[in-house]
Order: structure tokens, then sequence, then C-alpha cells
């Protein structure tokens, strides 16, 4: 079974939760979670983090990589959870696999008076060689490469009435990666798996064998460019 693999986030994130107020003891929630690698760092430094997705199996591996964290399967558009019982509700290139309005308006049914929302997603330069081999090898398997959640744009974000100071922010970012990791990575995303029909074994095997080809074997670091796009914003407190 291949292993997987989720991002891990530039630090300027999570500094600047702090910059909008993440204080030591706050509650957190984690819309979309996957397999908890965005909560990663909230977790390590002892925050409440509880973990909300759909997808039983990223659930399981999250519940035992981080097994102080709380973890719940439902949809983050109706969590099931107590209102006004978090100070912070976060996601990381997820909210667009639901419908990203009802996810906003459960999130500031949650926090309280207040509280800190935040959702970001990453966006792959372009010209960076690693996203046209994705594209490539997801043409040879037969359905389109996903390369981004932000194809709806963020209307629907300033549009929703339960949220203020509303902000964006675009984080430049560069990271390394093995190509296995790469490739894991890939097929753990839902958008992949469902495009694929949930069998992602041939654009697995393609694209380990498109980048193998381009940039050798040896399983070797690569170097990505990506652009973090960050949406910030309060529940009103009164």
């Amino acid at each position: 079974m291949t292993e997987l693999v989720a991002p891990v986030y530039p630090a300027e994130i999570y500094d600047r939760l702090v910059d909008l107020g993440l204080r030591e003891h706050a509650r957190i929630v984690d819309f979309g979670c996957g397999i908890g690698r965005t909560s990663e760092p909230l977790i390590a430094n002892g925050f409440s983090v509880t973990g909300i997705d759909d997808n039983s199996t990223l659930l399981a591996r999250a519940k035992t990589e981080y097994p102080s964290a709380t973890w719940k399967e439902a949809s983050p558009e109706r969590t099931g959870l107590q209102a006004e019982s978090f100070d912070v509700a976060i996601s990381g290139d997820a909210l667009h696999r639901y419908d990203g309005s009802r996810c906003i308006e459960e999130a500031a049914r949650l926090l309280v008076p207040g509280g800190i929302f935040a959702a970001w997603w990453r966006n792959q330069m372009s010209e960076d060689p690693v996203s046209d081999e994705c594209i490539a090898a997801a043409k040879e398997s037969g359905f389109t490469w996903i390369s981004s959640g932000l194809v709806r744009g963020f209307r629907e974000f300033y549009a929703a009435p339960s949220l203020e100071n509303q902000t964006l922010r675009v984080i430049p970012w560069r990271r390394t990666q093995r190509i296995s990791d790469i490739v894991a990575e890939q097929i753990a995303r839902p958008e992949i798996s469902e495009a694929c029909n949930g069998d992602t074994k041939s654009y697995e095997k393609r694209l380990q064998k498109r980048l193998s080809a381009r940039f050798g074997d040896g399983n070797p670091y690569l170097s990505l460019a990506y652009l973090v796009y960050m949406y910030t914003g309060n529940r009103p407190k009164s």
C-alpha cells in the first residue's frame, strides 16, 4: 500500500494565525482535516485540535499519527458539534471539496464571538516542471489533473454574512520533496481518487515513470514552487 502523504505548509501560515489572535490553550477545529498534517504544528505545540473529515480512511491514519487530537467523521458542512465551542477554525487545501458557503456558516456557528476563521490553498506555479509531468500523467491515465482548489475563487467567502475583517494573503513558498513523496501526495488527494474512480494505480505508475525519466532514478529531491492563498476572517463579537 502506498503511504498517504499530505503537505506540510509554510511557517508563515501559522505565524499569521498568531498575528490574528491565536493564543495558548486555544481550541481549534480543522475542516477537511484529511490525515491531520494541516494541524500537525498546532498539535505539536499543545493546542486542543478536533479534526473533521468525511473520509474514514484518512481519519484512521490521522488517529494513528496524532492520537492526542480528536478526530470525527462528519461533513464540514454539518459537523454536529456544539455551537461556540472553538476559538479557531482552519482548513488547508480542502474546502473546495464541499459547499464553501455552508462550511463557512458551520465554522461561524462553532466559533466563539471574535473567533478566527482561516482557509488556505496551495497553487503550484504553472511553469513548475513537476506540474507539467502531473498533467501529462493524468492525461495518459484518462482524466484531467486538478491543479488547485482555487478555480471557484473567493467570492463565496467575501459574501459570507457571518464573517468580518476578511483578508486575503498570498505567500510565496518553495519546498523540496523526494519523487516518491510527490507521487504519494498526489494519489492521496481525494480529487485524484475520485477522478480515477478509486483506482489510482495507473496514474501512480505513469507519474513515477515520468518523474524518474525527467529527473533521474534514485528518488532524488526536487524543488517545487507554490503560491499559498490564505483567506481569513472573524466571527463578529456581537
